[in-house]
C-alpha cells in the first residue's frame, strides 16, 4: 500500500487531517465480481458461434455473427466471416462494454 497525499479542499470518504491535504490510502485495484463473471463466460465459450448487437450510437445497432477467437484481460476477439468476399474481419469488444449493456452477446 502506498501513501498518497492530495490537495482537496473538501473530504470525501477518507481523512482530513485539517491542513487542506487529504491522505488517501492506494491499495491495489481489482476488478468488480461482475466484471469476472462477464470475462469468464466469455473464456468459457471460446471457438464458439455467438450474435454480436452492438450499440454504435445515435440509435445505430450493429448485429454481426462470428466466433470468440481469442481472450484477453481486457478485451476479447471476434472474427467475422464475410459471405460476400470471403475475408474475415475482427472485432474486439471490452468486458466492460457487456457489463454496460453497450455490446450483447447471444450464443448460436
Amino acid at each position: 500500500m502506498d501513501l498518497v497525499n492530495i490537495n482537496i479542499s473538501h473530504s470525501d470518504d477518507s481523512q482530513n487531517r485539517g491542513d487542506g491535504k487529504l491522505q488517501i490510502w492506494r491499495t491495489n485495484m481489482r476488478q468488480p465480481a461482475n466484471m469476472c463473471a462477464v470475462r469468464n463466460s466469455v473464456v468459457n465459450n471460446v471457438g464458439r458461434r455467438v450474435l454480436i448487437k452492438a450499440n454504435k450510437g445515435r440509435n445505430k445497432v450493429d448485429v454481426t455473427e462470428g466466433v470468440i477467437s481469442a481472450t484477453y484481460p481486457s478485451v476479447f476477439i471476434i472474427q467475422v466471416k464475410d459471405a460476400y468476399t470471403e475475408s474475415c474481419k475482427v472485432m474486439s469488444f471490452q468486458y466492460a462494454d457487456v457489463l454496460t449493456r453497450e455490446v450483447e452477446i447471444v450464443l448460436c
